[in-house]
């Protein structure tokens, strides 16, 4: 099952990563990016990929701007 289930969710990260390059430009922040992937933990790619469309279409934002450091 890892040998089938790690590829997909690799190959849906990196595709949805190349959406976001092409989709925002120099706004693009791949530390954003990634941030947002970590924030969700563990869900099932299908919502992996709606998230990472809602955070596209947001125009990338820091997942999170506005949280107080302690």
């Amino acid at each position: 099952m890892w040998s089938y289930s790690v590829p997909c969710g690799e190959m849906l990260i990196r595709r949805k990563r190349a959406e976001a390059e092409l989709a925002l430009g120099a706004a693009f922040d791949k530390r954003y990016f990634h941030d947002t992937i970590l924030a969700l933990r563990s869900v099932p790619l299908t919502v992996l990929a709606q998230e990472l469309d809602r955070w596209i279409a947001a125009g990338g934002p820091n997942p999170f701007a506005g949280a107080s450091v302690q």
